[in-house]
C-alpha cells in the first residue's frame, strides 16, 4: 500500500514524497502473496495422526476424528511431548475447568472414538505415571523404546 507524506521543507513549502511500505522487490511481493489469501493452519503429525490448530482437528489419514475439547487437549498434550505423566495431565484438567477425577473416562472416550472407526488405540497407560502415545508409524516412539532399553556395562 503506498503512503504519501507531505513534509515542509525548510522554506515552509510542501514536498510530496511517496514511500511503499511494502516495498517493491521480487522477495516483497512473494511476501504479499503469500499472506494475501487464507492463512496455513499450524499441523503437529505423529505417525498416522495428525492435528491441525484453530479450531482443534484430528486425523487418522485423511478421516477426521471427532473428539470433544478437553480429549482434545488430552491428545494434543501426548501428541506435542509423546507421553505425559497423572501431574501435567491434572494440571490440563484444571486449566479445562473439569475435574481430574474424570481423567479414567476422558480416556476411554478417546480410545472407544478410536477403534470404533476401526483405528488403532493411540493411547497407552503407563502404570503408577501416566499416558504415552501410540501411533503406528511414529518415529519418536521408537527412539523413545530405544532410549529406555537398559545398557550393558
Amino acid at each position: 500500500m503506498p503512503v504519501i507524506v507531505a513534509p515542509a521543507n525548510k522554506d515552509g513549502e510542501r514536498a510530496m514524497v511517496g514511500y511503499n511500505l511494502l516495498g517493491s522487490s521480487k522477495e516483497d511481493q512473494r511476501a504479499r502473496d503469500r499472506f494475501s489469501g487464507v492463512p496455513e493452519r499450524v499441523s503437529l503429525s505423529c505417525g498416522a495422526l495428525t492435528v491441525l490448530y484453530d479450531p482443534l482437528e484430528f486425523f487418522v489419514g485423511e478421516r477426521q476424528v471427532h473428539l470433544s475439547p478437553l480429549e482434545g487437549a488430552i491428545l494434543e498434550l501426548l501428541m506435542r511431548q509423546g507421553r505425559a505423566s497423572s501431574k501435567a495431565l491434572i494440571e490440563t484438567f484444571e486449566r479445562e475447568g473439569a475435574s481430574a477425577n474424570t481423567l479414567d473416562v476422558h480416556v476411554y472416550r478417546i480410545r472407544r472414538k478410536f477403534t470404533g472407526a476401526g483405528h488403532f488405540d493411540p493411547i497407552e497407560t503407563v502404570r503408577g505415571w501416566g499416558l504415552k502415545l501410540r501411533v503406528p508409524g511414529n518415529d519418536m516412539q521408537r527412539f523413545i523404546a530405544a532410549a529406555s532399553l537398559p545398557t550393558r556395562m
